[in-house]
């Protein structure tokens, strides 16, 4: 089976550290703001037009995606799954927008956590189109918007709970890694 994984709020918790650099990039910018933590989108959670967004992006994105820490049982359920044969195919929307070197900063980040997969995608903007090319069996993504496109593509999709898909009902909603493998596992 082919598994495409996301990465962020996925495997890792990089909500957590949004919110902590979010907080701290407001506080020293003097920016008055009722941080929405329940919220996906970066500008509507701390209130940031676009140019503040990049600043941000480029003071404190590194850093967070560094220092994500990762979901419980994640790294043991991806590489149970690898070592049962399944192709794992880390699928990411991180981009050079985001930061420099997105690549050696997801690969750094997973190797660095025990992450075993075959492949690394990143500034995955279409990654229903991604599913296609790779024969993506099953997908798993916290973005409602990602989990959409996918779904359209006949491929199985898993949505990761988050606290900002809470409306979402379409697609199969999992809890944590264990159920992931509950779903999809030999």
């Amino acid at each position: 089976m082919n598994i495409g994984i996301d990465i962020d709020d996925t495997i890792n918790c990089l909500h957590d550290q949004i919110i902590k650099y979010g907080t701290e990039f407001n506080k020293n910018r003097k920016i008055d703001f009722l941080i929405n933590k329940n919220e996906w989108a970066w500008d509507k959670a701390f209130g940031w037009d676009d140019k503040t967004t990049l600043d941000f992006l480029r003071e404190h994105i590194e850093v967070a995606y560094l220092n994500a820490g990762i979901k419980e049982n994640a790294v043991k359920v991806i590489n149970k799954l690898h070592r049962e044969g399944n192709k794992i195919v880390i699928i990411t929307s991180r981009s050079k927008l985001h930061c420099k070197d997105p690549y050696t900063i997801s690969k750094t980040w997973l190797d660095k956590n025990g992450v075993q997969y075959d492949a690394i995608i990143v500034g995955a903007e279409d990654k229903a189109s991604i599913c296609i090319k790779e024969n993506i069996d099953v997908f798993i993504d916290d973005h409602v918007g990602f989990c959409e496109g996918v779904s359209k593509t006949n491929t199985k999709v898993l949505m990761f709970d988050s606290p900002y898909n809470q409306n979402e009902t379409r697609y199969k909603r999992v809890y944590s890694w264990n159920e992931v493998y509950d779903e999809i596992g030999r």
